[in-house]
């Protein structure tokens, strides 16, 4: 399902980062780097689906091209003795997630629609590449469509130059990124709604749109990979593992994370069970069977997969959709009764589901710790045979020695008497 995200970072020499490289390798192109006098070749590597520069209408032509856009931007940021400003800010980034449910047209046009505004607000240029999911090895992909926007933290002057720093960044940036990331989610969502799809995305965090669950933390290129090594190698026999690939401590959070969410989903589940037996007009069929007729997601899915959906309140709002569709004024018990055995059954399931994930994640710490401690053990035994070994060492280095040294008396005291000669 679609998700939000939208990270930004900032591009700075203070962190050791070129602006001409950072372009090249989203881009997936060959720049030279005036700057360093280096070139930066990144055309072999694969993903990119789009790429473009975003400016005001009256911005010169050549800084629509990237290698001059971003040499210049380099030049810009040095002192007018000519040396090099060594804590410039470059350029800032935005990388956003885009869903994998579009087009590939459909993604463009977010993007478009996102910069184009986004330079109009501000007076930047914007650099915006496209990435497709990579493919694991098993043929499958992580549906991980994103866009890294560069934008310049200088703006376009009357002369269609790079002028005077956005000092807006620095003074209203939180304000900036809170309004880029609620103008980002509006475009998506947007884009969601003419393809016909009903999943959206919210920007707001889960305490403010006043929401219980915790978020998890981005993972990263290399605690993703290790997940997937250690996932890899829980499909193997036990006795066939490698015990040093182990689950990262991050990865561990999240897990941990989802099964709380998980359970406080079954909560929603009971208020909303709640919350429809004190309206007890309505007929469960009629329900089920309306709502499949005239929504494209099936009414089961909100019993069988409570824990996919965005929302305790998206799961309120479309089973208070569904029953306002309806003009029913029969009260019928024996349709509660079918609802409460629906609800129950449901319910149960997400339970069974919620404890079995937490039971298997207690089993695979246990192991984890039982794998630690023979790790432990092995190696305690390891550094005692080696300390044996050295004590044997040396006792038998001292006992040799003093051997040697017990001969080497006793030959002097040989070599005394054969020389003493008494008169």
């Amino acid at each position: 399902m679609a998700i939000f995200h939208l990270n930004e970072s900032n591009i700075s020499r203070s962190d050791g980062r070129s602006a001409v490289a950072c372009a090249a390798y989203r881009a997936c192109e060959k720049l030279e780097d005036l700057t360093y006098g280096k070139t930066q070749n990144y055309t072999r590597k694969n993903g990119l689906e789009y790429k473009n520069i975003y400016a005001p209408e009256h911005t010169n032509s050549d800084l629509l091209d990237r290698q001059t856009l971003w040499n210049t931007v380099e030049k810009k940021e040095f002192n007018a003795n000519g040396s090099m400003k060594e804590n410039a800010r470059l350029a800032k980034e935005y990388r956003c997630a885009l869903p994998h449910e579009l087009t590939d047209q459909e993604r463009i046009k977010i993007v478009d629609d996102f910069c184009r505004n986004f330079v109009k607000k501000h007076n930047v240029i914007v650099d915006a590449c496209i990435h497709a999911p990579h493919q694991n090895s098993d043929g499958t992909h992580n549906n991980n469509y994103h866009v890294h926007i560069m934008f310049t933290t200088r703006l376009v002057n009357e002369k269609g130059e790079l002028g005077k720093k956005q000092r807006c960044f620095n003074d209203n940036g939180p304000e900036i990124l809170k309004d880029s990331r609620a103008t980002f989610a509006n475009i998506v969502n947007t884009a969601l709604e003419n393809a016909g799809l009903e999943e959206r995305i919210d920007h707001r965090s889960n305490k403010d749109r006043g929401l219980e669950a915790l978020p998890t933390k981005n993972e990263g290129v290399a605690v993703t990979h290790m997940r997937r090594r250690y996932e890899e190698e829980k499909k193997k026999p036990i006795h066939e593992r490698n015990l040093d690939i182990i689950l990262p401590q991050l990865a561990q959070e999240n897990d941990a994370i989802k099964i709380h969410n998980l359970e406080l989903e079954i909560l929603a589940t009971e208020k909303l069970l709640q919350k429809l037996q004190k309206n007890n007009n309505f007929n469960f069929d009629d329900i089920r069977n309306k709502y499949n007729r005239e929504k494209s997601t099936n009414f089961d899915d909100l019993f069988i997969k409570p824990h996919q959906k965005a929302s305790e309140e998206n799961l309120f709002d479309k089973l208070d959709n569904a029953i306002s569709m309806l003009d029913l004024n029969q009260k019928t018990n024996d349709a509660i009764d079918q609802f409460d055995f629906e609800i129950n059954k449901m319910k149960a399931e997400a339970e069974r589901k919620a404890e079995q994930t937490r039971l298997q994640a207690i089993a695979e710490a246990k192991a984890e710790e039982n794998r630690q401690a023979k790790v432990k053990a092995e190696r305690k035994v390891e550094e005692q045979v080696r300390l044996r070994a050295i004590t044997e060492a040396e006792a038998k280095h001292k006992a040799e020695a003093e051997r040697k040294a017990e001969q080497t008396r006793l030959q002097a005291i040989a070599e005394a008497s054969d020389q003493f000669r008494p008169f």
